[in-house]
């Protein structure tokens, strides 16, 4: 009997699923997910329901909303619900919280268990560095994760982007901010100004503000991870390997953008107007599944995943 499993793709079980690529932030560091969809162009609920199906049998077993900002879809809670349907063993969202108090209870409701939000500071002068649309400031995206915890969204994390100088401040605060309201901050250095914070930088920094304890956890992708927490309460994760070496398609060793890749071992992601993309800074290597999805054409989707099967190393 042939094992299903074998379809996933380069060491990952992970599929990103981007609803929308609009947002109403403009936050520097975003990619997006690597696609720019006009509305017209975005796959329906029902054939984003189909592209998991399909890759729930070909292996993947972990599976996240995003956008753009995916709460910014005005049926995302449909799109929820038909991925509740398919007891995906993992099913996510990443948002960036500021249309929560409005929809914490509705995707809960549709059947929506885990987010993550992301928050880059609690001071309301540099969140406006974020070009947030009329009416949007920091203190509706604090009030968006209240509403989301009485909701039924306890456990949610926190995603911080150390992105430049005055991050530290940053981090000083959201720490305090976890410590409060017991919950978990995942901290996640980028590249900016040429330069690259590294994960030991940040475990260093963290270090200063009191740990309790701390332990090693192995996630799926065999990615070691540190649970640190902290003096008061509150958590903090921090990936310990650095990815940049973890190159897992043949095209990664021609990639001028290598050494500071933060992806490592790849999510596949399908884009909101349909592309399978195994990499966002490659464009050569993108497989457009759109009528695929449309024609609900399962052999067709399932041959997609493994021709990128094929650039693995």
């Amino acid at each position: 009997m042939r094992e299903e499993r074998r379809v996933g793709v380069a060491n990952s079980s992970y599929f990103r699923i981007s609803v929308i690529s609009k947002c109403n932030l403009a936050c520097q560091f975003c990619h997006r997910e690597g696609n720019y969809a006009r509305l017209e162009e975005i796959l329906t609920p029902q054939e984003i329901q189909f592209a998991c199906k399909v890759a729930l049998k070909a292996g993947f077993n972990k599976f996240k909303i995003t956008g753009g900002e995916p709460t910014e879809r005005e049926d995302l809670d449909v799109i929820v619900s038909l991925l509740s349907q398919l007891h995906l063993p993992d099913l996510s969202m990443i948002t960036n919280g500021t249309n929560l108090v409005a929809l914490s209870q509705k995707l809960w409701n549709a059947g929506l268990r885990r987010i993550n939000v992301t928050l880059n500071t609690l001071d309301p002068k540099r969140f406006q560095q974020f070009r947030p649309k009329k009416g949007i400031d920091v203190q509706s995206i604090v009030k968006g994760i209240e509403v989301a915890k009485q909701a039924g969204f306890e456990h949610l994390k926190i995603n911080f982007v150390f992105f430049d100088k005055d991050s530290e401040k940053d981090l000083e605060d959201l720490i305090e901010f976890v410590r409060k309201t017991n919950l978990t901050l995942v901290v996640l250095p980028v590249i900016n100004d040429n330069r690259l914070y590294s994960l030991d930088d940040m475990y260093n920094l963290i270090k200063t503000y009191g740990i309790r304890s701390e332990e090693i956890i192995v996630d799926n992708e065999g990615l070691r991870k540190r649970n640190i927490y902290l003096n008061g309460g509150g958590t903090v994760l921090l990936r310990i390997d650095e990815l940049a070496w973890k190159r897992p398609y043949s095209f990664c060793s021609k990639c001028a953008n290598s050494l500071q890749c933060r992806e490592g071992i790849f999510p596949i992601r399908l884009s909101a107007n349909g592309e399978l993309i195994p990499c966002m800074a490659d464009f050569e290597h993108r497989i457009n599944v759109r009528n695929i999805l449309r024609n609900r054409d399962e052999d067709g989707l399932k041959e997609a995943f493994r021709k990128i099967t094929l650039w693995q190393q």
